[in-house]
């Protein structure tokens, strides 16, 4: 007991210092706004543009406002999964931002509200040249009389967005009632600006966290616009100096006096009396929402930001700061019994399926909690990387909060997060799931990093070491060579990351020493016992690609004379079993850094062990006969001794292989070699090109991707024989065997195109590609059916004896359009299914809607398809199909406009033409395409189904 009276007063204290705002600290807030003076705030709108509207003048007038209501569209909310129009809940009208211009102010995004933008942040306690402000336009919103907006919270509706901002602009009538309500953290502002509302322009800025609503107009017109305030892309920053806290110089000194007794506690705790009342971190809950998308230090917002650098910066007894600070989402999950009422889902902080803000939802009461338990994740460092954490956070011990007021971490009086309801369902009764989520800022000692982190393993240290390093931390070295004591005495833990050993050589060769580097290398000669399989011993070794290319930079670093024993010791007989393409890939990494000797020496090692022992190439990975290959090719003496019996045993691979191995080749081959057409290099490859193409492409094993990737290898060849036969494979395989996958990839490389176009040969090819092309691609639009031949419905289900679908399946796919079907058992398991699998939206192919019914006295559900499969149909062929032949005309266009039209010696065809009718055509030129044959294809995209 004395121990935890203890640990209350310590977090009451600590919790008071944080959170209390003294009377000389900057005020930082949730919302803020007024009215924008034009001479001050530079904010000078005399009009906009709305499509379908025209020109409306500032104040705008009622007649404006009446053909605005022409275009306008109900404003939706989100709800759940679905995005909703009640005007019960939401009674708006809105225009999207892309029909909205300012053609007499230009720069009115760009510079006038981006400076009104930073002024509404510096207000939030932020700075917005630091986070690279960027107010994004959304949309346009009008309340008339009744309008408004139910108790509400923003979704973050594009990364890094962090506010919301409205501009209410003037309108002729005005406005009464209609003021704006925030709340946040058992506070609420009211923006009421109603006074002047015929005349001046207002602002107002909030979290878009925070709670809102707007109250009814009473009469008038509310116009605003919206815009989100998002952080710059890639900006990441969080400055945490000193310097930045100078109106917070008391909170930061009370909160170094609060933290002085687990100071204490951490310094020499095991030699004092209670030292046990607290644990090695605190968490501390923060005053804001956050997603577990955009948890992050550059995120945080208002106060929130404030307390993280203030502790940031706490100072140890010596002067010295001696916190280490991380985020991370803790979550309340509770199950319970409910009464049954429609079934839904929302997530009101995590949700990505709307873009508009959501309402309010549907309230079920649990009434016994079945089980609950909290958990802990999405672990952020202070560089907002994401950390490799399993630390878990015990919120009965340390959760810092005031006792006094709280329970928990958690508010489980205000609305959950989450909510997932499911409705009565055969022997269970309804079911109700809740979520509540909560932000902490967790903070342990430094000299607690490493040790703290090694909870979730080799790769959390690491994420604690980077990050340190980057800051420059003076006690990195110690820190690193405390996590290879780590490894040492327990050396599985490098095998759970593929990384760890790459990570481990870099950290060395950037703060570490030779010896360090050592002692790495010691580790991977280790040994060690399989796991389960305890006769089996065997190293660490070289695992993967990464470790390879860290081990050639430590060669660069420290010479092979220090380090190449240890490499060489790694190549053993059983690591070229289980990792031998990685041998490979050192040898190439040498070869790259100038290590000519070196390279040969692992080179000749990975043969011994690899290569000469294998009767059969196929039975080796894929990998380890590409990165032999690769070394083959780029080492000369490998070359010279084994490359020609190396083309000849590759008759033993398959043909996606062969066309894999082309391409790896090709890739380490620079445009000089082959250019040299005389090279043995140059005569090797080839060889193996000339045996590709002797292949089936059509196999169903071989991926197209693989087979497209040949061209530009074909092509930088040189050999036009070579060439026009890859081409003329490609051509087969649509006119054999009726399939074009491979001519569509090829025609959508931009890559292909700008190699390609530059030659005549190249040109011609394309030429003749397109043409093959082009016929598919005119197909007419499809008419409208019933039939939906793609649809997949499961087979069975759990239900007994009623569990055979399959006459759904045949229904769908066939020309009906109504079906009802009596394979349920009972109502439950008829309502049920009809919920799960019909809910009208296209997926598995097919689409439709269903109801509950009686045929007789037996229960069916009424299936209805419904024209979303259809819809989907005609939109692949005007976005796929139509999309596709308009690039390919204007990919041709190019390469006629620059006077590449017509076809040279060797360039397989005579001159006719194609003519494409293009509805903006405006002249012959734009009309005739020269390819080699006639056809006349029509481009006008119909928007009618």
């Amino acid at each position: 007991m004395a121990a935890e009276r203890h640990r209350k007063g310590f977090f009451k204290n600590l919790h008071a210092a944080i959170w209390k705002k003294g009377e000389d600290e900057q005020r930082s807030t949730f919302a803020t706004g007024g009215q924008i003076t034009p001479n001050q705030d530079g904010l000078i709108l005399k009009s906009l543009n709305v499509d379908g509207v025209g020109e409306m003048r500032l104040p705008v007038s009622s007649d404006d406002i009446a053909r605005l209501l022409g275009v306008c569209e109900q404003a939706p909310y989100g709800h759940g999964l679905e995005t909703v129009v009640n005007v019960d809940v939401r009674r708006a009208w809105q225009v999207d931002a892309s029909k909205v211009t300012f053609p007499q102010s230009p720069d009115f995004v760009a510079k006038t509200v981006s400076k009104l933008a930073n002024k509404a942040v510096r207000a939030l306690g932020l700075d917005g040249a630091a986070l690279q402000l960027e107010p994004h336009f959304y949309k346009l919103l009008l309340y008339e009389d009744g309008g408004h907006f139910n108790v509400h919270r923003d979704t973050e509706k594009e990364p890094g967005m962090f506010a919301t901002m409205v501009l209410q602009l003037p309108t002729e009538r005005g406005f009464e009632g209609g003021a704006l309500i925030v709340r946040h953290n058992g506070t609420t502002k009211t923006f009421d600006f109603t006074v002047n509302s015929s005349t001046g322009i207002f602002y107002t800025a909030f979290y878009a966290d925070c709670e809102h609503e707007l109250q009814s107009v009473v009469s008038g017109q509310r116009l605003c616009l919206v815009f989100n305030l998002v952080r710059g892309r890639g900006n990441d920053s969080f400055n945490m100096e000193l310097g930045e806290l100078k109106g917070f110089s008391a909170q930061l000194a009370r909160v170094e006096a609060a933290l002085r007794p687990w100071e204490v506690l951490m310094t020499d705790g095991a030699s004092r009396e209670g030292a046990s009342f607290l644990t090695d971190k605190l968490a501390i809950p923060l005053q804001h929402k956050y997603t577990k998308k955009n948890l992050s230090f550059a995120g945080l917002k208002g106060v929130d930001r404030v307390v993280a650098r203030v502790l940031k910066n706490c100072r140890d007894g010596s002067g010295k700061r001696w916190l280490d600070l991380h985020l991370c989402i803790l979550t309340l999950h509770k199950t319970g019994v409910a009464e049954e009422r429609d079934s839904y889902h929302y997530d009101r902080n995590d949700s990505d399926d709307s873009d508009d803000d959501e309402g309010p939802r549907g309230q079920h009461v649990m009434e016994d909690v079945i089980d609950e338990g909290v958990e802990c994740d999405n672990w952020v460092g202070s560089n907002n990387r994401p950390c490799n954490f399993k630390v878990d956070i015990d919120h009965e011990l340390e959760a810092v909060i005031d006792y006094d007021e709280q329970d928990g971490p958690f508010n489980e009086d205000d609305e959950a997060d989450q909510v997932d309801y499911e409705r009565y369902m055969g022997n269970y009764g309804p079911t109700l799931q809740e979520w509540y989520h909560t932000a902490m800022l967790v903070i342990w000692p430094k000299k607690k990093s490493i040790s703290m982190a090694w909870a979730g393993g080799v790769s959390g240290a690491l994420d604690v070491l980077e990050t340190r390093a980057a800051e420059g931390d003076a006690d990195i070295v110690t820190m690193l060579r405390e996590v290879l004591s780590h490894c040492e005495r327990e050396l599985a833990t490098i095998l759970t990351s593929d990384l760890a050993v790459s990570r481990l050589l870099k950290l060395c060769l950037t703060v570490g020493g030779l010896e360090d580097v050592v002692r790495v290398f010691e580790l991977l000669l280790k040994p060690y016992r399989h796991p389960g399989r305890t006769s089996v011993v065997s190293i660490v070794g070289i695992r993967n690609a990464a470790t390879a290319t860290a081990i050639a930079s430590v060669v660069n670093r420290h010479g092979w004379i220090n380090c190449g024993g240890f490499i060489m010791n790694m190549l053993t007989k059983d690591q070229a079993v289980l990792h031998g393409e990685y041998f490979a890939q050192l040898a190439l990494e040498l070869q790259k850094l100038g290590y000519e000797d070196a390279a040969l020496l692992v080179a000749k090692r990975t043969l011994e062990l690899i290569y000469f022992p294998c009767s059969n190439l196929s039975q080796l990975k894929a990998e380890i006969i590409a990165n032999v290959g690769k070394m083959i090719f780029c080492i000369e003496s490998c070359l010279d001794e084994v490359g020609p019996s190396f083309v000849d045993r590759l008759v033993t691979l398959g043909t996606e292989m062969l066309c894999w191995l082309v391409v790896q080749i090709y890739a380490v081959l620079s445009k000089e070699v082959l250019r040299q057409s005389s090279s043995t290099q140059v005569g090797l490859f080839k060889r193996i090109c000339e045996f590709v193409t002797t292949r089936n492409f059509h196999h169903p094993a071989v991926s197209p991707s693989h087979v497209v990737n040949l061209v530009r290898p074909f092509f930088h060849l040189g050999d036009e024989q070579l060439f026009n036969n890859l081409i003329q494979a490609f051509l087969d395989q649509s006119r054999v065997h009726k399939e074009q996958h491979f001519l569509k990839e090829i025609l959508g490389s931009d890559d292909i195109w700008k190699d390609l176009s530059g030659t005549v040969l190249g040109r011609s090819k394309l030429q003749l590609l397109a043409e093959e092309r082009i016929p598919v691609l005119a197909q007419p639009k499809p008419p409208f059916t019933w039939c939906m031949p793609f649809a997949k419905f499961p087979p069975s289900s759990s239900y007994g004896s009623c569990s055979d679908h399959s006459a759904v399946q045949a229904f769908l796919r066939g020309p009906e359009e109504r079906l009802e079907y009596t394979g349920v058992n009972d109502s439950s398991h008829a309502y049920n299914f009809a919920n799960k699998y019909f809910n009208g939206r296209y997926v598995s192919g097919y689409s439709a809607k269903a109801d509950v019914g009686l045929l007789g006295s037996k229960v069916c559900v009424i299936i209805t398809k419904t024209r979303t499969a259809f819809k989907h149909d005609v939109e692949y062929w005007k976005k796929g199909l139509q999309l596709e032949l308009s690039s390919l005309r204007q990919r041709l266009d190019r390469i006629h406009e620059a006077g590449t039209g017509r076809n040279g010696s060797g360039s397989g065809g005579g001159g006719v033409e194609i003519i494409l009718l293009s509805p903006d055509a405006s002249s012959e030129r734009e009309k005739r395409r020269r390819i080699s044959t006639t056809e006349y294809i029509d481009l006008s995209l119909d928007d009618d189904e």
